[in-house]
């Protein structure tokens, strides 16, 4: 039996003007109706997820910063959060630099939408500066050791193997890819401490309510899904999403298509007959 659900949002739940349809809307009210958890697990940061999801939107918990940290929606607070130490942020940050990679270094959750960045302010560096700019500081040729949250590194999708190499580097941080949400073409490689993922974030929060894992469900669109869609025990993906992840997970229908209603609703009338 379903008890909660993970939905991605950018490219999943939202359609691409950034709103979510009212046949999603209608789903998630009455997934919260029949006791199910609504969980929005995203990319964004608590800044920017506000932004784009209004309050009135029914959701229970929000998962961002591909699980960096859980926000409780009904207690108003920030339940759960994971942080990069000075000395390890500092090691990472460093071989970035030897490397000549862009990247930005984000303040500890909550307040992860304000940043450092190193590096060249062109393509997506340029654009996500010019975003944030109240929240955007310049490094110096030095970095200052800090605690942070991420550090977010800027590559070219030629870059690739980039990741694999700094995984292997530096056991100690998880490392995910996500596409860039402001080009759709650039790769974003998040540095995250040890054991932050969506997936493992969720695993976390399902012990926390006592849900087991037979009892979850995701429905997601990019790579920085994966660890998600790999844990729950039912996952799909948005039709809209890269042929690799449609091959893998069962597809539904685009975002631009209610896709995340056309894969819950059937599940959860059949919860409801019960």
């Amino acid at each position: 039996m379903m008890k909660i659900a993970f939905i991605d949002l950018d490219g999943t739940l939202l359609r691409s003007d950034g709103t979510i349809s009212p046949q999603d809307i209608s789903l998630l009210d009455a997934m919260g109706k029949a006791g199910m958890v609504r969980v929005f697990a995203t990319g964004r940061n608590l800044y920017s997820l506000r932004r784009a999801v209004s309050p009135d939107v029914p959701v229970d918990f929000l998962l961002f910063s591909s699980g960096a940290g859980i926000w409780d929606c009904a207690a108003d607070n920030l339940i759960y959060q994971k942080h990069l130490d000075a000395e390890l942020m500092h090691r990472v940050s460093r071989d970035l630099l030897e490397r000549g990679l862009s990247f930005m270094v984000h303040d500890t959750v909550p307040e992860n939408h304000h940043f450092t960045w190193y590096g060249t302010p062109r393509g997506d560096v340029l654009r996500r500066v010019n975003l944030y700019i109240p929240y955007a500081r310049k490094g110096g040729m030095q970095v200052i050791p800090q605690q942070c949250s991420q550090i977010l590194a800027i590559l070219h999708p030629s870059q690739l193997p980039l990741l694999e190499d700094i995984a292997a580097t530096f056991p100690e941080v998880s490392v995910i890819r996500a596409t860039s949400p402001l080009d759709g073409f650039s790769v974003w490689m998040e540095v995250f401490p040890a054991g932050v993922s969506k997936g493992d974030t969720a695993a976390w929060l399902c012990r926390h309510l006592g849900i087991r894992r037979s009892e979850t469900i995701s429905v997601g669109n990019d790579f920085n899904d994966v660890e998600m869609l790999r844990w729950t025990e039912r996952s799909f993906v948005v039709a809209n999403a890269p042929s690799e992840l449609q091959d893998a997970y069962e597809t539904t229908a685009s975002n631009e298509n209610s896709g995340v209603s056309v894969a819950l609703r059937p599940l959860l009338e059949k919860v409801l007959s019960r």
